[in-house]
């Protein structure tokens, strides 16, 4: 997991691995030491439909994704677009690493 900020959006890219984990139920968790803290980034799935990005106390910062969001980033194939969650005007994305992402491009079917 690579996690990039910028004062208007945090991205969080996963490895296709990495989501095929979150469908199967498993958080991942990523942990940075910074002098004298840690600070640790958790994507956990959830069966709510609400998604929740926070950070509490102890530094943890936590993106909550429902599974059919997870569903929707699995069905989107290779796409560099990824699924948005826009929280107090902070935009958070979570995308999939097109660079070793195997699965194919979803045609574009037009009506």
């Amino acid at each position: 997991m690579n996690i990039k900020f910028s004062s208007q959006s945090v991205i969080f890219k996963i490895s296709e691995v990495e989501l095929k984990q979150l469908i199967g139920g498993i958080p991942l968790n990523e942990t940075v030491i910074v002098p004298e803290r840690k600070i640790s980034f958790l994507i956990e799935p959830v069966n709510s439909l609400k998604d929740e990005f926070s950070i509490d106390e102890n530094f943890v910062v936590f993106l909550r994704v429902p599974e059919k969001k997870l569903q929707e980033l699995e069905n989107m194939g290779k796409d560099r677009d990824g699924v948005c969650i826009v929280q107090d005007g902070l935009t958070i994305l979570l995308q999939v690493d097109v660079r070793s992402d195997t699965r194919p491009k979803r045609k574009i079917i037009d009506a």
